[in-house]
């Protein structure tokens, strides 16, 4: 008797994905939307503590890796997370 592992294709897996992100924050805050908004593929996401900028980050990173900003264009996709220590990276990361 073979084992067959079946794995769904990777699309589906990132339609998956994304639905499970939009359960989980059914709503953005206004400096979140502004930030997923920007016509520029270089932003600066910057505020007090609170305003979701770990969570908005980790959207945004997401949504540039699926390729799913309005102005990105079809085909690999090269994503930069930088942050001067690990621990403002960390919840990014695990998003």
């Amino acid at each position: 008797m073979t084992l067959r592992l079946i794995s769904p294709p990777p699309r589906d897996l990132l339609l998956e994905a994304r639905t499970q992100r939009q359960d989980r924050t059914a709503r953005w805050t206004n400096a979140q939307e502004r930030l997923f908004r920007s016509p520029y593929k270089l932003t600066v996401f910057w505020g007090a503590n609170g305003i979701g900028k770990s969570t908005g980050l980790a959207e945004l990173a997401t949504r540039a890796i699926e390729g799913s900003l309005h102005w990105q264009r079809p085909g690999p996709q090269t994503v930069i997370l930088a942050g001067n220590t690990w621990s403002q990276l960390g919840s990014t990361i695990r998003y």
